[in-house]
């Protein structure tokens, strides 16, 4: 393998592991887990999102989603609605709970990564968010 690819890949397992340890640490702290987060992040981006849009998001089964799901709708975080023009169709919609409760929780983690983000220089923040947007562009 490339030295430098072998360095990059190194580079990623060390970041993604060191932040999204302290994200899951953070979420289990108040009761959460990282797909749930997620899971309403993604629900209150997109609106109504189905079920099999959410699998997609989070890389796993509809069967997992709906047990994800099953567990926000219990909390009162989130709720099923039929799509008004296929009413075959269940749609997913935050409540206010969810909401309140993702904004107290992304407010949170805001706070670490612009802690993180304080640490390198100004024009590194925006290179950062311009490189992990293409990566994503890649992939999308």
């Amino acid at each position: 393998m490339d030295k430098n690819i072998d360095h990059l890949f190194s580079l990623l397992i060390q970041v993604s592991h060191q932040m999204g340890e302290y994200i899951n640490r953070y979420a289990r702290s108040k009761g959460l887990t990282m797909p749930r987060l997620a899971t309403l992040k993604y629900i209150n981006e997109e609106g109504s999102p189905t079920m099999k849009e959410i699998a997609d998001c989070l890389c796993i089964t509809t069967a997992s989603a709906t047990s994800l799901i099953n567990g926000l709708v219990k909390t009162n975080e989130v709720r099923r609605i039929t799509d008004k023009d296929d009413r075959r169709l269940v749609r997913l919609v935050i409540t206010k709970r969810g909401k309140k409760n993702l904004d107290k929780n992304l407010h949170e983690i805001g706070r670490y990564l612009k802690n993180f983000l304080n640490k390198l220089p100004r024009q590194d923040h925006q290179n950062l968010i311009k490189i992990l947007e293409k990566i994503i562009k890649f992939y999308n």
